[in-house]
């Protein structure tokens, strides 16, 4: 898994993170690369109470807490409309520089959710173009 993620930050590609098991393998390349995650989220926390505690030392807020034990991706694939919402809501905003906005706003770093936005952008852009 810690592979498949560190492959997906390579190409560009969102990830979301689900269930213990994925976490414990996101939180080696963190252990590594401070920045190795910035191309995840954190879909769900689990039933499971080693992963609250996980989450939090990875510095990331789960976007459900639906307690799930199902397995199978579950809770990320329940989030998923959850993140196509945002990256509806990132695509089509104008930027502060847009908007002629100068100023402490327009220096902001991004949130994490909205670097997983610009990717998503980005990779569904790129998946769009290559059906076509």
């Amino acid at each position: 898994m810690a592979g498949a993620i560190a492959a997906a930050r390579l190409l560009h590609i969102p990830v979301i993170l689900d269930g213990f098991i994925c976490c414990a393998a996101a939180a080696c390349l963190r252990q590594v690369s401070p920045g190795a995650l910035d191309h995840c989220v954190a879909g769900h926390q689990s039933a499971e109470n080693a992963h609250g505690m996980l989450l939090e030392r990875l510095g990331m807020e789960p976007l459900l807490r639906l307690g799930l034990r199902l397995g199978e991706g579950s809770g990320a694939a329940l989030a998923i409309p959850l993140l196509q919402g945002a990256v509806a809501c990132h695509s089509g905003m104008a930027t502060f520089a847009e908007e002629g906005e100068v100023g402490p706003q327009a220096d902001l770093r991004l949130s994490s959710l909205a670097r997983f936005s610009r990717a998503a952008s980005s990779s569904f852009s790129s998946s769009r173009e290559r059906a076509t």
